[in-house]
């Protein structure tokens, strides 16, 4: 179970809570997001801030630089941390 967290409201709970329709530049998607078990590899929404307006976009939970090979990480070991 390690790396594992609960996004538990959905997209629309988000936008609702975030701001008023019109403040909003969030594209919409279709695919639901709201659950208690989120696993490494899942797509989960990331909020973040671009050119002074919110943006909610759905990525997957890891990290992998473009030449990994293996599964996408999600914590290190502080003694191999550079």
């Amino acid at each position: 179970m390690c790396g594992r967290f609960a996004q538990s409201m959905t997209r629309e709970d988000y936008l609702i809570l975030l701001a008023e329709e019109a403040e909003r530049n969030i594209p919409y998607d279709p695919e639901p997001i709201g659950r208690f078990n989120v696993a490494p590899g899942t797509k989960v929404l990331l909020l973040s801030e671009r050119d002074e307006k919110l943006h909610l976009d759905p990525v997957l939970w890891g990290y992998a630089p473009g030449w990994w090979d293996k599964a996408p990480l999600i914590n290190a070991r502080v003694e191999t941390a550079p």
